[in-house]
């Protein structure tokens, strides 16, 4: 792993694409607000085995569907396996906040070829 970050995508008011940074804070705000981890690997691969544990504070009112995703937990945590693309050496995922997400604090933990390779915590919440 050479580097790993986390973004937060917030849509833009003038034409409504969305606007990465680098935080650890997600608003809560239904279908205007998206996050994802990147990881830059020095490897040759063009693709790879992952598996992403997502854990919520408490259980959303929908998960929606993920291709290898089975939820634990009382469907707070759930466990994503599947091979993601190699893009320049960066490996990614990402999702929006949607109507009846939890706030407080997540964690994201990132497995490649069973080894964990990274974790990432935020927080999805209201701004004061």
């Amino acid at each position: 792993i050479l580097e790993s970050s986390f973004y937060v995508g917030t849509r833009n008011a003038i034409d409504d694409e969305l606007v990465w940074i680098k935080s650890n804070f997600v608003p809560s705000t239904p279908d205007n607000a998206c996050y994802k981890w990147a990881i830059m690997l020095d490897t040759e691969l063009s693709s790879i085995s992952t598996k992403e544990i997502f854990i919520l504070p408490s259980k959303p009112k929908s998960w929606g569907y993920k291709e290898g995703m089975t939820l634990y937990q009382d469907s707070r945590v759930s466990v994503t396996e599947k091979v993601l693309e190699v893009d320049n050496g960066v490996i990614n995922n990402g999702w929006c906040v949607t109507e009846g997400d939890p706030t407080g604090d997540y964690k994201i933990e990132v497995y490649i070829n069973g080894v964990l390779a990274e974790s990432f915590n935020f927080i999805v919440g209201l701004k004061l």
